[in-house]
């Protein structure tokens, strides 16, 4: 038999932390695997450009997940987690893989994605306030 959800916001925070887990792994997954089968765009720096959305992407996943579990400083939780990740993500692809190699330009564009994140949480929750 199963439990009961008390609230329907117990199973949405439930629901926030397996998007951030499934985000988390499929960026894992891309980090550390051969990106020769994927298509090629043509656009100057599209590799930092995707770092940054793609850290964007996460730092705002976890926050929510975060948030919703009530968590205390929940933007700092999700910055300290997507910026560690980050560096680790780097970190393996120079040990783990021998296509992949790690860059310090990716790991300040990861951080850039990050900071891009906390400064719109921070004017959204400034234009909520108001």
């Amino acid at each position: 038999m199963t439990k009961p959800i008390r609230h329907l916001s117990e199973l949405d925070s439930k629901i926030y932390l397996l998007v951030a887990l499934a985000y988390t792994g499929l960026l894992s997954f891309l980090s550390l695997t051969s990106t020769e089968n994927f298509p090629l765009v043509e656009v100057t720096y599209s590799d930092k450009i995707g770092h940054v959305l793609a850290y964007f992407v996460f730092t705002i996943l976890w926050f929510i997940a975060f948030f919703r579990f009530n968590l205390k400083r929940s933007l700092l939780a999700a910055c300290a987690i997507a910026v560690a990740f980050g560096v680790l993500m780097e970190v393996l692809q120079g040990s783990l893989s021998e296509i992949r190699t790690p860059d310090l330009f990716d790991i300040i564009a990861n951080s850039v994605g990050t900071a891009l994140a906390v400064a719109v949480v921070f004017l959204l929750k400034k234009r909520v306030k108001n």
